[in-house]
């Protein structure tokens, strides 16, 4: 009997994430993230590519409309007067259960993947709640952090979520952001591991035609410089660090110009 219940709970639990699948492309271009045992969270606003041990999600991916300048200019009131969480929870979808409390006293912040003022503007209260689950959630120091990363995400937000240029807006943002493991780091609280790097990829074309481009960030729990470039690596690097495989379901070709290549924010090769 238990063996009978036990099967019907998988068999249940598979059918919710296979028809939670068909949400891929809201926040998605050319296909979810894909890397050996991860389990595939899906939220209101993103999804999460969860390693269970490693305790840190190895993948987030989420988008971006015409979301231009911060929250805080919003005309809905719902949008300007919202509630931050009092602590971060726990994600009881995970095996992990990494909590609250297993960042303190570390040395380490709580990383938001998918930012939670972006998230936020664009899909309201609700959406933001889920940003605090610790599924979430990476170790990143605050150098990191209230730093860069900070300014990255901020910029992501106010410049490139729609264009300045009149009749040229950028509709869709896709991003995918995560951690990266390159160096042996520290595992904090109950066995969650430290990446030693964050990376960062942003997809997105300047103007209603043209082809869909990449930029790609990488950036160390230390960084010394002030500049994005100074990061800027093609999403094959990133592939090679990771071993995850971005925008699987793109042909060769569309792969090879879009991950090969690196790019400014407008999109612009550079060395």
């Amino acid at each position: 009997m238990k063996k009978a219940v036990a099967l019907t709970s998988i068999m249940l639990l598979s059918s919710v994430v296979l028809s939670q699948a068909h949400r891929a492309p809201l926040f998605t271009y050319g296909g979810l993230p894909e890397i050996d045992d991860v389990k595939i969270l899906y939220n209101e606003a993103f999804v999460i590519g969860y390693s269970n041990e490693k305790k840190n999600p190895l993948w987030v991916c989420y988008r971006l409309g015409n979301t231009k300048g911060s929250y805080q200019n919003a005309e809905d009131e719902s949008l300007t007067k919202w509630e931050r969480p009092p602590s971060f929870r726990i994600d009881n979808r995970t095996s992990a259960r990494v909590s609250h409390d297993d960042y303190v006293r570390s040395g380490y912040q709580r990383g938001h993947m998918a930012p939670d003022a972006a998230i936020q503007a664009q899909y309201g209260q609700g959406a933001l709640l889920e940003t605090y689950l610790m599924s979430n959630i990476i170790p990143q120091h605050g150098d990191l952090n209230g730093g860069i990363w900070r300014e990255l995400e901020e910029h992501a937000r106010e410049k490139l979520s729609q264009d300045d240029t009149d009749g040229k807006e950028i509709n869709d943002l896709f991003v995918i952001t995560g951690p990266a493991f390159i160096e042996d780091l520290d595992k904090i609280g109950d066995g969650v591991v430290v990446p030693s790097h964050s990376y960062k990829i942003f997809a997105y074309k300047r103007g209603y035609r043209g082809t869909v481009k990449a930029v790609a960030f990488l950036m160390p729990q230390h960084p010394e410089s002030e500049d994005f470039f100074d990061y800027v690596k093609t999403v094959d690097d990133i592939e090679d660090l990771t071993g995850i495989d971005f925008f699987p379901d793109l042909t060769n070709r569309k792969q090879i110009n879009l991950e090969s290549v690196k790019r400014n924010f407008k999109l612009e090769e550079i060395e």
